[in-house]
């Protein structure tokens, strides 16, 4: 609930990244994307949110719940990156 701005802009940059891949192919230029599930950042903190008081710590208890967190979300990104 009242994720609907995070979850359409989310949406947003895999389309422009599929759509990148499809143009871009066979130009030498790559293009991935990456959508990690909710790990420990200030997002919640830097939210504009109107009306849910208890939202910054609704997204506090999903990041503080992921297993991975910003060093294993780079991880997973520069290894995919080597991969092409």
């Amino acid at each position: 609930p009242k994720m609907a701005p995070y979850n359409a802009t989310k949406a947003a940059v895999v389309a422009l990244s599929e759509t990148m891949f499809a143009e871009l192919y066979g130009s030498g230029v790559g293009v991935s994307v990456l959508c990690p599930t909710f790990f420990r950042t200030n997002i919640g903190k830097s939210a504009r949110v109107t009306g849910v008081d208890d939202m910054s710590e609704f997204i506090d208890k999903l990041m503080d719940r992921s297993p991975l967190q910003a060093d294993g979300v780079a991880r997973v990104a520069l290894d995919g990156c080597q991969r092409g």
